[in-house]
């Protein structure tokens, strides 16, 4: 028991005791993942949403058209950041301490125009480069998208903005809004005028969310300050380029995927079939890397009091139970897929459930991937991060040319397999001696798990189907319980470092 009446001691797995001060930073910091957890749900929920209703109403050539282009976007507005979003993220927190408002206005205001000249640049680049590569597209549909393009790159700097002052909620807005508007505006103008007026329901979303960051952030934009003056922001953007090297291998890998089955197949079908199949599995990544993320400031503190022991159970705990949840996901989309994908997407998208189940083997890469990418932003050694990278993009391209020239959009998932299981290789070598206790339950976990995949050979009626899965899934939790793997304290505790616990709730609430 500690003197100080403002912490107390949350008892880890090891036997260890975390003494956790309840001082207003990290109140604020478990405010903001709590923020963040009840977003990612709103988020799963239109990202389901989405995938029922879109791709079934387009039908696979259209979204094939609709995904590629406006994923196409992402690209361009990321090859416009020059690094000013991280440079904003991380400048601001530093410049409000000092209470040096003025200069916070200048920097945010000479980096805001030059985002927007860049974004300029950028749109025209990518109407010129759509108008030539997709001939068969018109160019109205391109033009509109374009300036989806010049209005993305501006706001993207304001939601930085929020995220360096701690506006954690309205900083996670832009994901949101983007998947519930497929639904509210994009499917609706679909229905009323095909293609073009399904870019022009993209573009109104994108314009909400330009409004709402330019709203935002009025208190920190100037007028006079709206300039752009290269020697006053030079030293600053030598540290972003850094930031944006590694954004620009990362984005190359999973912006590209579509752009390669169009080039090697030239059939619109097979890049809606792998887009669908990809948007499922960036809805499952998002959530995953989002959990891992929400532990940094745990981590950090480990860290920073030394308490290596420690901070290893916590990295082996988080392993384990992202491991467990993408097991169990694994194990649903062998035995259930085949029955679920139809009734979701449509009987045009029934092959799709070969690749939803070779992304969801993908899945269980991810709690290393993942994890390892946190420690690599704790330790303050983003080289890891930017060699992981590379080596997914260079196992990508050179093996999913020929994969996907035979197998469509299949062999799309299964270069994404390959590329990230090469990605893992990179960083469980680089953490080797932070992450080894957690390799060790992952492959227990997902050892485990593998052993009740076999039970997709008995599948039949959907019925049977669905006893299929809960056996495997009660199977294979039984299984680790009484192997000592899982324990229900233990996944108390994970939710106690989230400040989701009641004894959190109480502490703040106290007198």
């Amino acid at each position: 028991m500690t003197d100080n009446p403002n912490t107390q001691p949350d008892v880890g797995l090891s036997g260890q005791s975390i003494t956790r001060s309840h001082d207003p930073r990290e109140r604020t910091a478990i405010r903001n993942v709590s923020v963040l957890l009840l977003l990612r749900g709103f988020i799963l929920a239109g990202g389901v949403a989405t995938a029922t209703l879109v791709p079934r109403t387009m039908g696979p050539a259209t979204y094939g058209r609709y995904d590629l282009i406006t994923m196409l976007t992402f690209w361009f507005s990321m090859l416009g950041g020059l690094g000013t979003a991280q440079v904003v993220s991380r400048q601001t927190p530093q410049l409000e301490h000092e209470g040096a408002v003025e200069r916070l206005r200048s920097l945010f205001g000479n980096l805001l125009a030059l985002r927007t000249l860049a974004s300029v640049v950028v749109a025209l680049l990518y109407l010129v480069a759509t108008r030539l590569w997709l001939r068969d597209l018109e160019w109205p549909i391109l033009l509109v998208l374009s300036v989806a393009v010049l209005l993305r790159g501006p706001a993207s700097l304001c939601y930085a903005l929020f995220l360096g002052q701690g506006r954690i909620g309205r900083w996670a807005l832009p994901e949101a809004v983007r998947q519930w508007g497929s639904v509210l505006f994009a499917l609706p103008c679909y229905l009323l005028g095909g293609l073009r007026g399904a870019v022009t329901g993209y573009l109104v979303t994108e314009t909400i969310i330009f409004l709402m960051g330019v709203v935002g952030a009025r208190r920190s934009l100037s007028c006079s300050a709206l300039r752009f003056n290269l020697r006053a922001v030079a030293p600053h953007l030598r540290v972003g380029m850094l930031f944006y090297a590694a954004e620009l291998v990362s984005s190359a890998f999973e912006r590209s995927g579509a752009v390669l089955v169009r080039s090697a197949t030239h059939d619109y079908v097979q890049v809606g079939l792998f887009g669908v199949s990809y948007q499922i599995f960036a809805a499952a990544m998002l959530s995953s890397n989002q959990i891992a993320t929400s532990f940094v400031p745990l981590i950090t503190v480990l860290r920073a009091r030394g308490e290596a022991a420690e901070l290893k159970v916590w990295v082996a705990r988080l392993v384990k139970w992202l491991a467990v949840v993408a097991m169990l996901g694994f194990l649903g989309s062998v035995i259930l897929g085949k029955d679920i994908v139809p009734l979701v997407l449509g009987r045009a998208y029934t092959s799709v459930f070969r690749n939803v189940a070779v992304m969801s083997a993908t899945l269980l890469f991810l709690p290393l991937t993942h994890v390892c990418g946190m420690l690599a932003l704790t330790h303050d050694r983003p080289r890891i991060m930017i060699q992981a990278t590379a080596v997914r993009l260079l196992c990508f391209w050179p093996l999913g040319w020929p994969l996907v020239s035979r197998w469509g959009s299949l062999g799309a998932c299964a270069t994404v397999f390959f590329a990230t299981g090469a990605q893992t290789v990179v960083y469980l070598w680089k953490n080797r001696s932070l992450i080894e206790t957690a390799f060790g339950r992952w492959a227990m976990v997902v050892g485990v798990g593998l052993a009740f995949a076999p039970l997709a050979y008995l599948r039949a009626s959907l019925g049977l189907n669905v006893i299929l899965y809960v056996t495997a899934a009660g199977g294979y939790l039984l299984v680790l319980r009484v192997l000592g793997t899982i324990s229900a304290r233990e996944l108390e505790a994970l939710f106690k470092a989230l400040g989701l616990a009641k004894r959190q709730h109480a502490a703040e609430a106290g007198p």
